[in-house]
């Protein structure tokens, strides 16, 4: 008789994305902690410093960020990270603090400049679903990245599962979302693009009607390309090695994720990854423009 003994340690340590902001344009990134107990996160609304130190144009001159719980009532709000975090009205159990230089160090962010604008926050939260909106305090727009870091892997009995961002797409508009998986062992995830179900799903006006969605590793390679989630993934020129798989009904149930229509146009991939940074990009194949919901899930 023999016992055999599987090790499986990836996680998600970071979720991240990117969007455009102001205009009507809302980037609200919603994230899930699953298991129990609490999980510490810091998390970043990412703007001045997106031009300062990476040179985007059109950054969001200075962020409001508001952390937000699953009624949408408000945990906490940072406008400036060096500032104090104030708290909301959610009655969400949280322990809130500021974001430090230290922290961000250790959890492998970039640095952000002494009393930029960009703002911060770290709170303990309970397992749950919560969003982080990132928004202007004075109503400018441009462009701004909503961050989530885990900031205590060592607790290992709850941990980041899912996140989710709805923003425009197609044309000039920018939807990404980016997350690293750490540890030594491979991940699962589904990722999709959601444009035509949130229209006939959920009445949401001016969703994108048909998005496309592409996986890149690190270094900007494509990984895999979807259209229309039953259709089989297109592989790219990525050496990262990696198993894709077209997404199924019964993995995206497995996975908490609402149901898409059978044959609808919107896109989705399950691919098992090694360690590193990947960006799911939801763009459109015609250059139309709309609302879409871009989803990275993890699957155990």
């Amino acid at each position: 008789t023999a016992t055999v003994t599987v090790v499986t340690n990836a996680r998600l340590a970071d979720i991240s994305t990117l969007a455009n902001v102001g205009g009507g344009n809302v980037l609200n990134a919603g994230f899930v902690i699953s298991g129990t107990g609490t999980k510490s996160v810091l998390v970043r609304g990412i703007g001045p410093t997106l031009g300062s130190t990476f040179k985007v144009s059109g950054s969001l001159a200075a962020t409001q960020l508001t952390l937000y719980d699953l009624k949408s009532a408000v945990i906490a709000v940072n406008s400036g990270w060096a500032n104090a975090v104030n708290p909301g009205a959610s009655t969400a159990s949280a322990t809130l603090a500021p974001a430090t230089a230290t922290l961000t160090s250790n959890l492998g962010a970039f640095a952000l400049a002494a009393n930029s604008a960009d703002s911060a926050l770290v709170a303990g939260l309970a397992a749950g679903n919560y969003s982080a909106g990132v928004a202007s305090p004075t109503g400018g727009s441009g462009l701004a990245l909503a961050e989530v870091y885990d900031a205590d892997a060592a607790n290992s009995t709850a941990r980041l599962a899912n996140v989710s961002t709805l923003a425009n797409a197609g044309g000039t508009n920018v939807l990404d979302a980016g997350f690293v998986i750490s540890g030594t062992t491979d991940e699962t995830v589904l990722i999709r693009a959601v444009g035509p179900t949130l229209g006939s799903g959920f009445a949401v006006s001016g969703a994108l009607a048909n998005p496309r969605l592409t996986l890149n590793d690190g270094n900007g390679n494509v990984i895999a390309i979807n259209t229309g989630w039953t259709n089989a993934p297109t592989l790219g020129a990525s050496n990262v090695k990696s198993a894709v798989l077209p997404a199924t009904a019964t993995l995206m149930t497995a996975a908490g994720a609402f149901a898409l229509a059978a044959n609808s146009a919107d896109s989705a991939l399950i691919v098992t990854l090694p360690p590193g940074s990947y960006t799911a990009l939801v763009t459109s194949p015609t250059g139309a423009t709309g609302l879409s919901l871009v989803e990275v899930y993890e699957l155990r």
